[in-house]
């Protein structure tokens, strides 16, 4: 009895380390980043971006998701398609945690990058064949200008302003997404090259 104790009392407190180190980062998201905090996608969400590769661009072979997170949707591809993927996340929390999965998963194909994902892609010299994007509502629209770097260029939930996607995938069934008090039924749009 005394063992199992011991091993709650770390366990709680690993979690409650993690926890404060996961509201430290999102704070310095919103606040220093003026960014949307990491929001982790829904597993259907994963399988639609999946099933929409493998249906429509079977013949892709570079993927960068922008923002990745803890990289769920980055593995998810990696290893449901012949893709090699790029999984690029600034906030360094969050991108260890990427690398720690992409090592316990043993996701070869699945790069992580740690890099502000707007200079990595301005940066870039070769053109990607599909680029996906949960950002959200404003900072999607910071996608316009390196669109044409992109074969396709998805984004999740909020469309990129001034553009028009060619697709557009209601996944409505699944839920939602929240910011700013706004409610976005779960969609996928899709721009081609």
């Amino acid at each position: 009895m005394k063992t199992f104790l011991i091993v709650l009392c770390v366990l709680m407190g690993v979690f409650i380390l993690y926890k404060i180190i996961q509201n430290i980062e999102r704070a310095l998201c919103v606040f220093r980043f003026h960014q949307i905090p990491f929001v982790p996608s829904a597993d259907a969400l994963r399988r639609a971006v999946v099933q929409e590769i493998r249906t429509r661009y079977t013949n892709a072979k570079t993927v960068i998701e922008i923002g990745a997170g803890y990289g769920g949707l980055a593995r998810q591809i990696a290893r449901r398609t012949n893709a090699t993927v790029y999984a690029i996340e600034n906030m360094p929390f969050s991108f260890a945690v990427l690398k720690m999965f992409n090592f316990i998963f043993r996701t070869r194909n699945c790069i992580a990058i740690r890099a502000d994902a707007f200079k990595y892609i301005r940066k870039m010299r070769r053109h990607i064949d599909i680029g996906i994007a949960y950002l959200g509502p404003g900072i999607n629209d910071k996608l316009r200008p390196y669109a044409k770097k992109f074969r396709v260029l998805i984004t999740l939930d909020a469309p990129i302003r001034g553009m028009r996607p060619a697709r557009t995938v209601d996944l409505s069934r699944y839920g939602a997404t929240r910011w700013n008090g706004i409610v976005w039924p779960h969609k996928l749009f899709i721009y081609e090259n």
